[in-house]
Protein backbone atom coordinates (compact mmCIF):
# COMPACT_ATOMS: atom_id res chain seq x y z
CA UNK A 1 0.00 0.00 0.00
CA UNK A 2 1.45 3.10 -0.87
CA UNK A 3 0.21 6.61 1.05
CA UNK A 4 0.65 9.91 0.49
CA UNK A 5 0.05 12.85 2.63
CA UNK A 6 -1.09 16.31 2.62
CA UNK A 7 -1.88 18.91 5.01
CA UNK A 8 -3.75 22.91 4.93
CA UNK A 9 -4.15 24.36 7.72
CA UNK A 10 -7.91 27.28 8.00
CA UNK A 11 -8.37 29.60 9.90
CA UNK A 12 -10.57 29.73 13.00
CA UNK A 13 -12.95 32.37 13.64
CA UNK A 14 -13.76 33.91 16.95
CA UNK A 15 -17.37 34.66 16.49
CA UNK A 16 -18.28 35.25 19.91
CA UNK A 17 -16.62 34.99 23.43
CA UNK A 18 -15.72 30.97 23.67
CA UNK A 19 -17.46 30.25 19.98
CA UNK A 20 -14.70 28.55 17.47
CA UNK A 21 -16.03 28.38 14.30
CA UNK A 22 -14.45 27.51 10.62
CA UNK A 23 -16.15 28.76 7.44
CA UNK A 24 -17.58 25.69 5.50
CA UNK A 25 -16.60 27.19 1.83
CA UNK A 26 -12.82 27.60 3.63
CA UNK A 27 -13.20 24.06 4.58
CA UNK A 28 -14.20 22.60 1.52
CA UNK A 29 -11.58 24.24 -0.42
CA UNK A 30 -9.41 22.76 2.25
CA UNK A 31 -10.37 19.69 1.42
CA UNK A 32 -9.91 19.83 -2.73
CA UNK A 33 -6.59 21.23 -2.18
CA UNK A 34 -5.18 18.42 -0.62
CA UNK A 35 -6.53 15.95 -2.81
CA UNK A 36 -5.20 17.62 -5.33
CA UNK A 37 -1.81 17.91 -3.87
CA UNK A 38 -2.48 14.56 -2.95
CA UNK A 39 -3.19 13.21 -6.34
CA UNK A 40 0.05 15.28 -7.58
CA UNK A 41 2.33 13.38 -5.34
CA UNK A 42 0.71 10.48 -6.21
CA UNK A 43 1.62 11.05 -10.16
CA UNK A 44 5.10 12.58 -9.10
CA UNK A 45 6.06 8.87 -7.87
CA UNK A 46 4.67 7.58 -11.59
CA UNK A 47 1.36 6.23 -10.49
CA UNK A 48 -1.83 7.75 -12.53
CA UNK A 49 -4.77 8.96 -10.90
CA UNK A 50 -7.10 6.23 -11.74
CA UNK A 51 -4.81 4.06 -9.74
CA UNK A 52 -6.11 5.38 -6.49
CA UNK A 53 -7.44 2.90 -4.46
CA UNK A 54 -9.67 4.60 -1.08
CA UNK A 55 -9.28 8.07 0.11
CA UNK A 56 -9.28 9.25 3.72
CA UNK A 57 -9.98 12.76 5.31
CA UNK A 58 -9.79 14.08 8.42
CA UNK A 59 -10.79 16.96 10.24
CA UNK A 60 -10.47 17.83 13.94
CA UNK A 61 -12.58 14.90 15.05
CA UNK A 62 -15.40 17.10 16.66
CA UNK A 63 -15.94 19.73 14.82
CA UNK A 64 -19.55 20.06 13.47
CA UNK A 65 -21.62 21.04 10.24
CA UNK A 66 -25.06 20.84 8.97
CA UNK A 67 -25.38 21.04 5.21
CA UNK A 68 -28.92 21.54 3.24
CA UNK A 69 -29.67 18.65 1.32
CA UNK A 70 -31.71 20.88 -1.19
CA UNK A 71 -29.31 23.44 -1.99
CA UNK A 72 -25.58 21.75 -0.78
CA UNK A 73 -24.96 24.99 1.14
CA UNK A 74 -24.12 24.69 4.38
CA UNK A 75 -26.36 25.57 7.29
CA UNK A 76 -24.32 27.61 9.64
CA UNK A 77 -20.50 27.63 10.31
CA UNK A 78 -18.82 24.72 11.48
CA UNK A 79 -18.57 24.82 15.26
CA UNK A 80 -15.19 24.01 15.99
CA UNK A 81 -14.23 21.05 18.96
CA UNK A 82 -12.99 23.82 21.89
CA UNK A 83 -16.48 25.67 21.22
CA UNK A 84 -18.65 25.74 24.28
CA UNK A 85 -21.72 27.65 22.99
CA UNK A 86 -23.55 24.68 24.61
CA UNK A 87 -22.30 24.78 28.01
CA UNK A 88 -26.35 25.74 29.53
CA UNK A 89 -27.57 22.62 27.49
CA UNK A 90 -24.55 20.15 28.60
CA UNK A 91 -26.07 21.18 32.46
CA UNK A 92 -29.58 20.82 31.79
CA UNK A 93 -28.82 17.21 29.88
CA UNK A 94 -26.60 16.16 33.47
CA UNK A 95 -29.67 16.96 35.56
CA UNK A 96 -31.58 14.46 33.77
CA UNK A 97 -32.05 11.02 35.09
CA UNK A 98 -29.84 7.95 33.73
CA UNK A 99 -26.73 10.91 32.46
CA UNK A 100 -24.35 10.01 34.53
CA UNK A 101 -24.48 5.86 32.30
CA UNK A 102 -23.68 7.56 28.72
CA UNK A 103 -20.11 7.26 30.16
CA UNK A 104 -20.34 3.75 29.82
CA UNK A 105 -22.42 3.72 26.83
CA UNK A 106 -20.33 5.88 24.41
CA UNK A 107 -17.25 6.65 25.89
CA UNK A 108 -17.59 10.26 26.25
CA UNK A 109 -19.31 12.56 29.13
CA UNK A 110 -21.89 14.86 28.71
CA UNK A 111 -19.47 17.71 28.11
CA UNK A 112 -19.60 20.79 25.50
CA UNK A 113 -17.07 18.70 23.16
CA UNK A 114 -19.44 16.31 21.69
CA UNK A 115 -20.76 16.50 18.36
CA UNK A 116 -23.98 15.40 19.37
CA UNK A 117 -25.01 18.11 21.80
CA UNK A 118 -23.37 20.61 19.29
CA UNK A 119 -26.02 19.27 17.02
CA UNK A 120 -28.96 19.14 19.61
CA UNK A 121 -28.36 23.30 19.96
CA UNK A 122 -28.17 23.39 16.20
Amino acid sequence: MHKIYTLHVHRRKLTRHRWHEHDPKELIGSVLECIDGAVKKFEAEGYKANQIKAIGITTQRETTLCWDKNTGEALNNAVVWPDTRTGKLVHELRERDGSEKLMDICGLPISTYPSSVKLMWM
